[in-house]
């Protein structure tokens, strides 16, 4: 169990905000983000209806576009966390997006191994 406690304290470790990145993102492409922040708009969702690249919205309202290693569970308004690597364009669906957060992995903020804090 400290184990897990351990390996999600790291995974919502301090990395740089969404706002850092936008503003040199040069300095971060091909690194590994650790990023948090509430789901916004949905730009490509799967043929189920299920967000497969959103954007990513910060408390201060800056956001980032993330592309999900698939159809995700959560919507709009949901706070989630993620890892992923941080590229400079991506095209998914016909659409290319650019400086962007190829996710890894995205769970649902306040949760511990998919149950939620008491």
């Amino acid at each position: 169990m400290a184990g897990l406690l351990l390996a999600s304290l790291s995974f919502t470790g301090c990395g740089p905000s969404i706002s850092t990145v936008n503003g040199k993102p040069d300095s971060y492409y091909g690194k590994v983000l650790r990023i948090q922040g509430r789901i916004g708009e949905i730009l490509v969702r799967s043929e189920t209806g299920k967000p497969n690249v959103f954007q990513l919205v910060s408390k201060g309202g800056h956001r980032i576009i993330v592309v999900a290693p698939g159809p995700v569970d959560y919507g709009v308004g949901d706070r989630v966390h993620l890892s992923g690597e941080f590229t400079p364009e991506r095209t998914i669906a016909g659409q290319t997006f650019y400086d962007v957060v190829s996710a890894s992995e995205i769970r649902r903020a306040g949760r511990l191994g998919g149950i939620p804090f008491l």
